[in-house]
């Protein structure tokens, strides 16, 4: 199985009249940790960690800016994230990860063994 594991959030749907892309600002969460061994088994199991999420803020598809967290820390069980913004390289806690940009901005969450 694959080391990382890519999560590309669809944020957009195709509005055929108006002939224009739309955001779509539904909630979702995540947790910090996933077991997909219910979608098949394998030796090693399918367990992942969250390692990054990239940000979308912006009201349409056509403006906006692009961020993201990524976790630098060796050991699992003691994640390390720092935000990613253009210049701006900040140490962020876990919570601000998980919790203040759940929802309505995340586009791509990556997951790795």
């Amino acid at each position: 199985m694959p080391t990382f594991l890519f999560l590309n959030i669809k944020r957009y749907e195709y509005n055929a009249k108006r002939k224009e892309l739309k955001k779509i600002n539904l909630d979702l969460s995540y947790p910090d940790e996933i077991n997909l061994d219910f979608l098949m088994k394998t030796p090693e199991g399918l367990d992942y960690v969250l390692y990054s999420v990239v940000v979308h803020k912006g009201r349409s598809p056509n403006s906006g800016h692009y961020f993201c967290f990524i976790n630098v820390s060796k050991n699992v069980l003691e994640p390390i994230w720092y935000e990613f913004n253009d210049t701006i390289v900040r140490k962020v806690p876990t919570n601000k990860v998980l919790k203040n940009y759940t929802g309505k901005k995340k586009t791509v969450i990556q997951l790795t063994k």
